[in-house]
């Protein structure tokens, strides 16, 4: 995020940060500043002492990984789970990379 708006020609002042979206809400309501929050956690916002402004752009890329405990038992839906996520990830790259011009 910090990065996007620099892009967009600020820096953020940013005085706290949390994973809980639903304690940034409340301090959001309580004055304490803004937060940036992805879409699907903030539609679900339902605080009257909160506005939400839907930010399409610029599009913020967000970066998810899988994790798994290595060298431990997985049942097969596990690791079919994780065999479609590689699938997926290098067909996603393939694609992101034709919209770029780079495939």
């Amino acid at each position: 995020m910090r990065e996007a708006c620099i892009l967009e020609g600020f820096e953020p002042k940013i005085a706290y940060e949390s994973s809980q979206w639903d304690f940034m809400t409340e301090m959001v309501g309580a004055g304490l500043g803004i937060a940036l929050l992805p879409d699907t956690a903030a539609r679900k916002i339902q605080s009257r002492a909160v506005s939400v402004i839907p930010v399409t752009v610029p599009a913020i890329r967000w970066d998810i990984a899988a994790i798994w405990p290595r060298g431990r038992y997985m049942s097969h839906a596990a690791r079919g789970w994780i065999e479609f996520l590689k699938h997926w990830k290098k067909d996603a790259d393939l694609y992101r990379d034709s919209l770029s011009g780079k495939g």
